[in-house]
Order: structure tokens, then sequence, then C-alpha cells
């Protein structure tokens, strides 16, 4: 697994690869990606954004894109 996270125009973006060997027990590597963005607001909520993808079996993967709004009181 590798991962990194460096601050870019007021944000914070992340990634994070890496391989589950013999992933399941299917007797193949599955691989995932995940990429992450951090934007705190002027309002003072923060805005997360987070994309994975991931491999499912040795033929198929799956993408999920997630966008969450966290909101102070």
């Amino acid at each position: 697994q590798f991962r990194i996270s460096a601050p870019l125009a007021g944000n914070t973006l992340s990634a994070k690869m890496g391989t589950i060997d013999d992933g399941l027990g299917t007797g193949t590597d599955l691989d995932f990606t995940e990429l992450k963005l951090t934007r705190a607001l002027a309002s003072g909520a923060t805005l997360n954004v987070v994309y994975d993808d991931y491999d499912q079996t040795a033929t198929t993967s799956k993408e999920v894109i997630e966008i969450d709004l966290s909101v102070k009181f």
C-alpha cells in the first residue's frame, strides 16, 4: 500500500493505492485506488470528495464517487 498527502491551493489532496495479494481467496491480486480532496469552506463547513476504484474480480472493477459536506452549528 502506498499513501501520499499534500496541500494544494487551500485544499488537501491525498491518494492511496495498493494491491491485496490473492484478494478474497480468488487466486488473483486485487488492486485499489482512492483519491480524496478536502476543502475547508469560509462558512466553517468542510467539503470532502472521494473517488474509489477497486477490483471486485480479476476482470471487473467498481468505481464510486462520494461527496460529503460537513456543516457545524
